[in-house]
């Protein structure tokens, strides 16, 4: 019984697959329209879906690619079409949307390095001449007559200097002062055109101790030392800190730095040397002939000098200019 049932349902089955195939086959029309509904719902479904990172908006009247990411031309809302999504940018190379970190990095040209220069220390000296440390202060001299060195506190790196005893002459060679020519006429150069910005004044013989704000406690010449001609701030001006020449009313505004306190009888200076505020540049030492019109006090503390007549020789020791030099 079982068995007859289910061969009677095959058999509609069978009959109805060949009702249906017998109707397709006398309606062609039919079915081909049925095929393009069916392909023209595909077609708008795949219309409306965009690659990723992109989306349907108003179409822009330029993309915002790698080269270009942050430009802005409009759009035309008339048509849609799929774009790039914010921050999004068309990579050109990739033909898709990516980040700019997915970009192209544009080609930079190298930048030329400079190479340091040191200053080469000399290793030996030319006749008569010596190594001087960077740290060394020192004056040299030079036969009557030559422009002066000026002394200064600053490093002046390592150098050569004439020996002890020893000038530079004006072929630059050290020679013994003694061997200076007694007959020379100074070096003159002509006075330049030159208009001072006033209060500077133009003067043949420029002080190297001018007139500043905190001249009465920082810095005292010994004597006066002409400098090459050329514009000056001369009494009763006076050079600020900032380089400025200014009447000395004006001066109440600067801030003069004050002397450093000590006790000074707890120093005790060496044989034949003294106590003294502010030491001077140019200290005498053995076999040397000092221009004492340059020197100048270089310290604001008390310190132990060596006093004329009185000379510093080789090992640092004040002793009379005639004894063991």
């Amino acid at each position: 019984m079982r068995l007859q049932i289910i061969f009677l349902i095959l058999l509609i089955l069978i009959f109805n697959e060949f009702v249906v195939e017998s109707i397709r086959r006398k309606n062609p029309s039919k079915n081909i329209q049925q095929k393009k509904k069916q392909n023209k719902g595909k077609s708008k479904k795949n219309d409306n879906k965009c690659k990723p990172n992109e989306t349907k908006v108003c179409a822009s009247l330029c993309k915002r690619t790698c080269s270009d990411p942050y430009v802005n031309c409009g759009q035309n809302c008339s048509k849609k079409q799929c774009e790039c999504k914010a921050p999004y940018v068309y990579n050109e190379k990739m033909k898709k949307c990516t980040g700019l970190d997915k970009c192209p990095q544009p080609k930079t040209t190298p930048t030329p390095t400079t190479k340091k220069t040191t200053t080469i220390k000399p290793t030996s000296c030319p006749q008569n001449e010596t190594i001087i440390d960077e740290n060394t202060i020192t004056c040299e001299g030079k036969c009557y007559g030559l422009p002066q060195s000026i002394c200064t506190d600053a490093n002046l790196g390592t150098r050569c200097e004439c020996m002890n005893g020893y000038v530079r002459n004006a072929s630059n060679i050290c020679i013994l002062g003694i061997d200076c020519p007694l007959d020379f006429t100074p070096i003159t150069k002509p006075k330049p055109s030159l208009t001072c910005v006033y209060p500077f004044k133009w003067t043949s013989c420029r002080s190297a101790c001018p007139p500043t704000c905190s001249s009465r406690r920082k810095i005292e010449c010994l004597n006066n030392y002409c400098l090459p001609p050329g514009c000056a701030c001369m009494e009763p001006f006076a050079l600020n800190s900032k380089g400025e020449c200014v009447r000395k009313i004006e001066c109440d505004n600067e801030k003069i730095p004050q002397l450093e306190k000590t006790d000074t009888s707890k120093i005790k200076c060496p044989e034949n040397m003294v106590l003294v505020k502010g030491r001077s540049s140019c200290e005498k030492k053995c076999g040397e002939s000092v221009d004492y019109s340059r020197c100048m006090r270089r310290e604001f503390k008390y310190a132990c000098e060596c006093p004329y007549p009185f000379v510093i020789n080789k090992t640092g020791i004040c002793i009379r200019n005639d004894d063991d030099c």
